[in-house]
């Protein structure tokens, strides 16, 4: 995922266009990895039920859950220790 070695993460648009390089697809595992560790799994199987409404279910925008959900990426996979 070179775009998050840049500094670069894709925001929930991106996310669900399938067309524009299919990033969801490369960052999926990190994004449900995310949710499961900082919301746990009944908050991630809410998020379904509610088809996704960030707001309603964690209480955060989307510019908010991409933010947090890119610094748990950089700390977690790109951050050398």
């Amino acid at each position: 995922m070179p775009y998050l070695n840049n500094g670069q993460h894709p925001t929930i648009t991106e996310l669900n266009n399938r067309l524009k390089g299919g990033k969801v697809y490369t960052s999926g595992y990190t994004l449900i990895e995310y949710i499961l560790s900082t919301y746990g799994q009944d908050k991630f199987i809410n998020l379904i039920e509610n088809y996704g409404d960030l707001k309603k279910v964690f209480n955060v925008t989307e510019d908010q859950f991409c933010n947090e959900w890119y610094e748990y990426v950089k700390e977690k996979y790109l951050i050398k220790n």
